[in-house]
């Protein structure tokens, strides 16, 4: 038997500038919900419903429930915040630069050291650590 482990993101996590970060979400563009087994009298009434204790994705967990139901009460909704891109507009991202800047300065002084002493060559992986890794220009 082969099992193959991968993440939600395929091997290429989204860059913390650019990926959705609303509720659920986490830059895949969706939004799990599930409705509890206990609630599943009647869906047609709202107030059966809960939605992972967010009410704004009542209405669509009750239409794709009607839509395409499901034997486990989990649906993948729209996220409302990217509308399905996992992606933020271009003026959140510039936003939230400072930031990315500060937390990537914190972990290039905070990181430890590969060697007892620091070297240019720590330096340099720790700035490719911080930086490169996260907009996609560097694989380590």
């Amino acid at each position: 038997m082969n099992i193959e482990f991968t993440d939600r993101y395929g091997g290429n996590p989204p860059s913390w500038l650019r990926g959705c970060l609303g509720y659920g979400c986490q830059a895949t563009g969706y939004v799990p919900i599930k409705k509890p087994r206990s609630l599943l009298l009647d869906f047609d009434t709202p107030a059966n419903v809960y939605a992972t204790g967010d009410d704004k994705y009542l209405q669509d967990w009750i239409d794709a429930e009607k839509e395409n139901p499901t034997d486990d009460g989990w649906h993948f909704i729209t996220c409302h915040g990217c509308k399905g891109t996992g992606r933020v507009s271009w003026v959140r991202t510039i936003l939230r630069l400072p930031r990315w800047i500060i937390k990537g300065i914190h972990f290039t002084i905070y990181a430890p050291n590969m060697s007892s002493k620091l070297t240019w060559k720590d330096v340099v992986l720790k700035f490719k650590c911080a930086f490169l890794v996260d907009l996609g220009l560097w694989k380590p």
